[in-house]
This record gives structure tokens, C-alpha cells and sequence, in this order.
């Protein structure tokens, strides 16, 4: 599956959640790295590669805020590179409204000049988190500013899957549902052109 040399990533508690649901069917544990400010949650994960983020800022605390993760990225700059190196392509996955995964596209930007192919995947606020979805927004449009043909991009929203998970019960197993959908994207992506967000570029692992 991993013919190119694919690192997936997931930065934040959102981006963790997710990529960990594709194992072990779907992805392999070298292929994985969980990228977090929050020291207790990365110590709770077994067998899987982890980056704590941001010690000195934070504390081993949750960033809380897009404003620390991105103090947070800063920080341990040159740690996520190493981690980065050996990989042809990183796969980020992440929520678009917490603290680290919400400096994301500040991560990305500080990769440019390093050529790695990178992947974004979103992942965007339900319909009822009205909050989330303005900060959601804004980091979509910085998204779709980097100008560079190696990065692309892909916004997962969980309203996409809801009508394939809708009958499902308790709300447990909906949710299930949207996020086991959001992988299957995840494995076999459509990202979105860069310079024209309604191209869509097919790569397939």
C-alpha cells in the first residue's frame, strides 16, 4: 500500500482519533506518527510512533488555542522535520479548529522549501458547531493561498457522510460511521488543486 513511502500524520486530538481508526486494517504502525502538544494523551498510545510538541511553551499541556500550536510548531521545528525526512509524502491529518491541529497550515508553510509532497485533510466542524465552523473557514482560505504544487488539500465534512450513517443508532455508532467514511478518503484521497479549488487532483497509495 505504501509503494511511495507515505507518512500519515495525525497532529492534534482530532487527527489522532482519526488516523488511528484506520488501524490495523488499513494503514501500518511505521507508517504512522501522532503529532500532539498534550503529553498525557500522547503516553496513553501503545506500538504507535509519537511527537511531543511544544514542551517548553506548553508544558506538555493541550495548546487550547491555534496561537499556541503554532508557538508549539515553532519550538519543535526541526524534531518534526527529522521525523519527516525519510518519507516521500506526509499525509496530515487534522481538525481545523483546536490548538495543534489548527497550525497546520503555519506547519506546512515552514515545510516549503524542503520538497516533500504533502496532503492536508481537514477535518471540519459538524453543522451544530457554529463556532468551530468561522474558525474552520478562515483556515481553509489560508489553505487555499499556498501556492505550491506540492501541497494539496482535501476538506472532510462529516454533513458529506451523514446521510449513509443517518439511520444509525445510538449516536455513538453515527459518529462511527462518519469517521470510518472520513478514512476510506483518507486512504484513497481526491485533493483539491491548489490553484483552482474545484480541480480535483486523484492520488491513489
Amino acid at each position: 500500500m505504501n509503494e511511495k513511502n507515505i507518512l500519515y500524520v495525525g497532529l492534534g486530538g482530532a487527527g489522532k482519533n482519526v488516523v488511528k481508526m484506520a488501524l490495523p486494517d488499513k494503514l501500518n504502525e511505521e507508517n504512522l506518527l501522532l503529532i500532539n502538544t498534550d503529553k498525557k494523551a500522547l503516553k496513553d498510545e501503545k506500538n504507535i510512533p509519537t511527537l511531543l510538541i511544544g514542551e517548553k511553551v506548553l508544558n506538555g499541556q493541550a495548546a487550547g488555542g491555534i496561537s499556541f500550536g503554532i508557538k508549539a510548531v515553532d519550538e519543535s521545528i526541526y524534531e518534526i522535520i527529522s521525523a519527516f525526512q525519510q518519507f516521500e509524502e506526509i499525509i496530515i491529518v487534522c481538525g481545523v479548529a483546536g490548538g495543534t491541529g489548527g497550525a497546520v497550515i503555519h506547519l506546512v508553510k515552514k515545510l516549503l522549501n524542503l520538497n516533500f509532497s504533502i496532503g492536508i485533510f481537514l477535518l471540519y466542524p459538524h453543522d451544530f458547531e457554529n463556532e468551530r465552523i468561522t474558525i474552520a473557514k478562515d483556515l481553509i482560505l489560508q489553505a487555499e493561498s499556498i501556492q505550491s504544487k506540492l501541497v494539496h488539500f482535501q476538506v472532510l465534512k462529516p454533513s458529506t457522510y451523514a446521510d449513509k450513517c443517518k439511520e444509525l443508532t445510538p449516536l455513538s455508532n453515527y459518529f462511527d460511521c462518519i469517521n470510518k467514511l472520513m478514512i476510506e478518503s483518507i486512504i484513497n484521497p481526491v485533493f483539491y488543486d491548489e490553484k483552482s479549488p474545484n480541480k480535483k487532483i486523484q492520488r491513489t497509495v
